[in-house]
């Protein structure tokens, strides 16, 4: 595994005619723009002041901050993170030389994302957790007045829960769902109901999932938490005896998907071989469990758990090889995890 980038001891010097921006721009979520001087911020709002006037854009509303003066290289690695493309957010970032910004703001940008990116990756497997949690959790605590915190809050919690700390990750997951919007709201409720499925809690992890079934928060973000939350509820169906109807629930869920969104479609044929376990057939289980192997393993944890069923699944096959195969991958891809260790 890498270790991230500690850019703010970077010494590389930034690329000229980085300077490309005349005022603060803040993009939202509907395409518009806020021009302006960005003059405060708080996990909720960020003012935006244009002469004598103030505008204050909600933070739910914000989709990116580009600071005048920033480094080019800057904005190129807030578009790669916004792409999915962490590593390429992480070599951008190398190559700005901090000690040559005086803005604040800046400087928290520079930060944010490098601690997000590599938050990302060590989800994937790719960089390790403790590392990447404590460059996010710093962020957190050093910048409790930036518009990231919610976003870097819930990071954290997600890197905890990972790492198998889930009253620790709760308190995080607790700030985001004290957010005032419903989509933040929503997602932290599909966290703590994570929380609960990995805790074996599978009654109160259903109270969370069916909370946000029932919200009527609309949008695209809530649609997506509400995917994650049918997921969820079908895991607890099946820990609670109805295979059937989970296998039905995460097959709806898998044919409406967008077959580019891996996360939710890795996650759905852990679930669906779960339950096909339950159902008594080995052979389906396999099937789907394989699909998170091969084509979905993108999520650390998710990998890890469908490895560790795999290794059960051909075992009740009887193909003893390929069980050994499985335990050894869980071993070495993810033996710090608690799929290992059970």
């Amino acid at each position: 595994m890498r270790t991230p980038w500690r850019v703010l001891a970077a010494t590389v010097v930034c690329l000229a005619g980085g300077t490309a921006w005349a005022a603060d721009v803040v993009r939202t979520l509907d395409g518009k723009k806020v021009e302006g001087h960005v003059s405060a911020m708080s996990p909720t709002e960020v003012t935006v002041t244009q002469g004598e006037e103030a505008k204050k854009v909600p933070v739910n509303q914000i989709a990116s901050i580009t600071f005048e003066d920033e480094p080019a290289l800057v904005r190129r690695a807030r578009e790669s993170v916004e792409k999915g493309n962490y590593d390429e957010a992480l070599r951008a970032m190398e190559n700005v030389r901090t000690d040559e910004i005086q803005r604040p703001e800046i400087l928290q940008e520079i930060e944010f994302y490098i601690a997000l990116a590599s938050a990302k990756l060590a989800l994937k497997g790719e960089v390790e957790i403790p590392e990447a949690g404590k460059l996010m959790s710093a962020f957190v605590t050093a910048h409790p007045e930036s518009f990231h915190f919610l976003d870097a809050s819930e990071a954290v919690g997600d890197l905890l829960a990972a790492l198998g700390q889930f009253s620790k990750a709760r308190e995080y997951y607790e700030r985001v769902g004290k957010a005032p919007w419903p989509e933040y709201k929503l997602r932290a409720a599909v966290s703590m109901g994570q929380i609960l499925l990995a805790e074996k809690k599978h009654d109160e992890a259903m109270k969370f999932f069916q909370h946000v079934l029932d919200a009527n928060a609309e949008g695209e973000q809530a649609a997506s938490q509400r995917s994650v939350a049918l997921l969820g509820k079908a895991r607890c169906l099946a820990e609670a005896g109805k295979a059937e109807e989970a296998i039905r629930s995460v097959e709806g869920v898998i044919a409406k998907a967008d077959p580019e969104d891996a996360g939710l479609l890795g996650r759905a044929y852990l679930i669906l071989g779960i339950a096909q376990r339950k159902a008594g057939r080995a052979t389906n289980a396999l099937y789907a469990l394989l699909h998170v192997d091969t084509m979905y393993p993108g999520n650390r944890d998710v990998h890890a758990e469908s490895l560790a069923n795999l290794a059960q699944v051909f075992a009740e096959l009887k193909n003893e090889a390929r069980a050994k195969e499985a335990k050894e991958a869980l071993r070495d891809q993810y033996g710090d995890t608690r799929w290992a260790t059970e």
